[in-house]
């Protein structure tokens, strides 16, 4: 038999966001991207530690991340991460952070 248990959504969105990513190049994990049943990404900024933009990304076919700033790899860390995003005629905004491992 199967258990099935419904949750609440976070901010009434339903979306899977990684919390680890490998950019790497080895063809797995190399990019964070966002994803979801008719989830539209209408806009991704990363952040660092303190706050600062290292990434922005808008009206793209869905935005994704590579973990490069000004084509400059990224240390491996944690990195906060925040996204526009419309699902089922609404829109609102859903954040997290995302470890980079090298």
């Amino acid at each position: 038999s199967v258990y099935v248990r419904r949750a609440v959504c976070k901010d009434g969105f339903a979306f899977y966001a990684p919390n680890v990513f490998s950019p790497n190049g080895d063809g797995e994990n190399d990019d964070f991207e966002i994803t979801g049943a008719g989830l539209e990404i209408l806009a991704l900024q990363v952040f660092d530690r303190w706050g600062n933009l290292l990434h922005a990304a808008k009206n793209e076919n869905h935005p994704r991340w590579n973990g490069m700033v000004n084509n400059r790899a990224l240390s491996p860390g944690v990195y906060g991460w925040v996204a526009r995003v419309r699902q089922s005629g609404r829109e609102g905004w859903i954040s997290g952070d995302v470890l980079v491992l090298r």
